[in-house]
């Protein structure tokens, strides 16, 4: 097959640990409201995790959004695969939540729970709003309730016990 390809070089003749290898940057710089509009907007990095030899090269990829600031890190794909997600992550898929109160959700497009629930069908989330040392696993039916299950714990270890609802 012959297809086009665009390549990032790097001209260091010595790559360390945490070398960048390549970045890209999305940005408006022409943008007239200025200040933040004008800041890059999204980025996507190449960074060595180690230093490099004749028999490792292994990458990480960043990707960067920004909000009201310049882009910064936000998922992190590893070179064995490792999926992170507000933090470099050290399991297949790891997340770190900025919000105490939902973690995941998991959803079908055409669900009736979408109106209700956001879409979850299956969400892990803190569902003690008071003092947020519940954590669970809720199981939705197709009406958004939680009356389909509920199986949770207690964080802050108050109680040694867990629960369930069916």
């Amino acid at each position: 097959d012959k297809f086009p390809t665009f390549t990032l070089q790097t001209g260091d003749t010595d790559i360390a640990q945490g070398d960048k290898l390549g970045r890209i940057e999305f940005q408006a710089p022409d943008e007239g409201t200025g200040t933040d509009a004008v800041l890059v907007a999204a980025a996507i990095e190449a960074r060595s995790e180690g230093d490099f030899s004749s028999s490792n090269n292994a990458t990480s990829l960043a990707f960067g959004t920004g909000a009201s600031e310049s882009a910064t890190e936000k998922m992190r794909i590893k070179s064995d695969g490792k999926v992170g997600i507000g933090l470099t992550p050290t399991v297949q898929f790891h997340v770190l939540s900025p919000s105490a109160q939902s973690i995941a959700k998991f959803a079908h497009p055409s669900s009736s729970t979408a109106a209700v629930n956001g879409g979850a069908l299956v969400a892990i989330q803190n569902t003690n709003s008071t003092n947020g040392n519940q954590c669970s696993l809720v199981f939705n039916d197709s009406a958004g309730e939680s009356s389909s299950g509920i199986f949770g714990f207690n964080t802050d270890h108050s109680s040694h016990e867990g629960f369930m609802k069916l």
